[in-house]
């Protein structure tokens, strides 16, 4: 229920001095290494300043985790927890009544999420689940978008990952399958 960083440039360690209240399930850093997201094997999640090792905020899921990621912008984190996905807000470093709050939530598996990833811009959400399926979601409401299924393995998806620099994606599932999607965009006819 402690966490410890190991930097490997330097040699040192640091163990943080909080600690959660059960053991530690899933955790997610920001890509500017300044925000960690801790969850515990409940659901209870605490947000922590990885400068000074100050927990910012807690809130609790109220269910267990299995996948947690911080988008690459850094101001919203995405949470899965049985067949649902849920978008939140991450607190902006300041004091807040509401540190986290429901952006958006997610739903169409038809068993467990598996796992996620934020494209690059963090406009998109890609989900995979063990319904062998994965779903494209825009994390902002977009007129006349509906959720994109990609389908095809036989097993359980265990990882998906959105290529850089290419319109595409990688779905990779538990019987080793490696599926790599590509699309084009539409361009728009002028009369």
């Amino acid at each position: 229920n402690r966490l410890t960083v190991f930097d490997l440039e330097k040699h040192t360690s640091k163990t943080y001095s909080w600690e959660a209240r059960k053991s530690i399930s899933r955790i997610a850093i920001s890509s500017d290494d300044r925000t960690l997201v801790v969850v515990d094997i409940d659901g209870r999640c605490m947000c922590v300043n990885m400068i000074n090792g100050a927990v910012t905020h807690r809130m609790n899921f109220k269910k267990p985790v299995r996948c947690v990621k911080i988008s690459p912008c850094g101001m919203y984190v995405a949470v899965t927890h049985g067949r649902q996905v849920q978008i939140w807000r991450m607190p902006n470093g300041g004091k807040s009544l509401r540190p986290f709050e429901l952006h958006r939530t997610f739903t169409g598996h038809y068993a467990d999420v598996t796992c996620l990833d934020w494209s690059r811009d963090s406009s998109w959400v890609v989900t995979g689940s063990e319904d062998t399926t994965a779903r494209i979601h825009s994390r902002d409401p977009v007129e006349g978008f509906v959720p994109i299924t990609l389908s095809g393995h036989r097993s359980t998806l265990v990882g998906v990952y959105w290529r850089d620099g290419a319109n595409g994606l990688w779905t990779v599932s538990r019987d080793g399958s490696l599926f790599v999607w590509r699309w084009q965009t539409r361009q728009s006819v002028h009369d």
